[in-house]
């Protein structure tokens, strides 16, 4: 077994491309893919070209008329969803070498902010600035008809996910709090709604088996949380631990890694932060928390997200400074197979 104090993160390369701020990356579920969107109202597709490294294959434009602040792929990874700050939201379907967008929805009466899609592909969830939740759910053709409009929050909602293997939703706002809505006989319901940060609550993620969530905030502070399995009036995740002192401004992003070892944050301070979690929770006591690594200059601008790899441990982080990076833990070259990627 590895020791993981000996970890480090190594940036293998920097991508560009885009003309303007990047907001927000996805790797499809096969991995091999790359999506990334930007304030320039482009998409762009990176997979591996023939020496290893990455490369823009596809430039997905004149769809969007604002910036593209949201995308994810569908669980098969055959389409890809992207959403603005034109309240618009897009279909795009993968072909063998393009991409066609199939289907253009609206609804959302301001800047959209987030999006995902349920494990199973049956509904999608989005949020934005109208401090609304809209459930999608598949209606004729490729397009999605709202099922559902979810107002419990009082502010923007910045984040939606979908805590795994279940139809449970989560959402963080600029209100300070984290909530859960699950679907009903007629409606979708709110069951739970946590307020543990002090200031706005930017991203959430969830371990992939849904036992652990991490949250990270204008407050500085990452927060740990453990799935309650007798929820009934209690929280349906319980507070474990608050990882603080590691970033001095606003922490925008975290990511857990395949096997839900390793958790990223990244921010406004321009650094990443790399954790380790002891063994797999047992009940008591909870696991433990360790610093990796820390990279002060990952970007020269805020760094907007910070995303693993679903099958490898590494990570591709966006930031306002136009580029992407891709950074290996302990340069892990499994990704690069025959042809190794150099190191910066």
């Amino acid at each position: 077994m590895v020791d993981s104090m000996s970890l480090s993160l190594k940036c293998v390369q920097t991508l560009e491309g885009h003309g303007d701020k990047i907001w927000s990356l996805a790797w499809n579920p096969q991995g091999d893919l790359l999506a990334s969107c930007s304030s320039d109202k482009t998409i762009k597709i990176w997979g591996r070209g023939s020496d290893g490294f990455l490369e823009c294959q596809a430039t997905l434009e004149n769809q969007h008329k604002k910036t593209i602040r949201a995308i994810c792929w569908s669980p098969d990874g055959s389409r890809l969803v992207s959403a603005g700050f034109d309240s618009q939201i897009c279909i795009w379907l993968k072909g063998e070498d393009s991409f066609e967008c199939v289907a253009n929805m609206e609804g959302h009466e301001n800047e959209i902010k987030a999006l995902t899609i349920d494990s199973k592909g049956e509904y999608m969830a989005s949020c934005g600035r109208d401090k609304n939740i809209w459930i999608w759910e598949k209606d004729e053709g490729e397009e999605l008809g709202c099922s559902s409009i979810l107002s419990g929050h009082s502010q923007d909602v910045k984040k939606v996910a979908w805590v795994p293997n279940s139809l449970v939703l989560a959402s963080c706002s600029y209100d300070n709090t984290i909530k859960f809505w699950t679907p009903g006989d007629d409606d979708w319901n709110c069951i739970d709604t946590i307020a543990g940060h002090s200031s706005t609550v930017w991203n959430i993620d969830f371990t992939k088996d849904g036992m652990f969530m991490a949250s990270v905030s204008d407050d500085m502070k990452t927060k740990i949380w453990v799935k309650n399995e007798e929820f009934e009036e209690k929280d349906f995740y319980n507070h474990i631990g608050t990882l603080e002192g590691y970033h001095d401004r606003p922490i925008y992003s975290c990511s857990w890694n395949y096997d839900g070892t390793f958790l990223v944050t990244a921010g406004g301070d321009d650094q990443i932060c790399l954790f380790s979690k002891s063994e797999p929770y047992s009940g008591d006591p909870a696991p433990s928390f360790s610093l990796i690594d820390k990279k002060e200059d990952a970007h020269t601008q805020d760094i907007n997200c910070a995303i693993f790899h679903p099958t490898m441990n590494i990570i591709a982080t966006c930031s306002d400074d136009r580029t992407i990076k891709i950074w290996f833990v302990n340069a892990d070259t499994a990704y690069s197979n025959e042809s190794q990627m150099q190191q910066e």
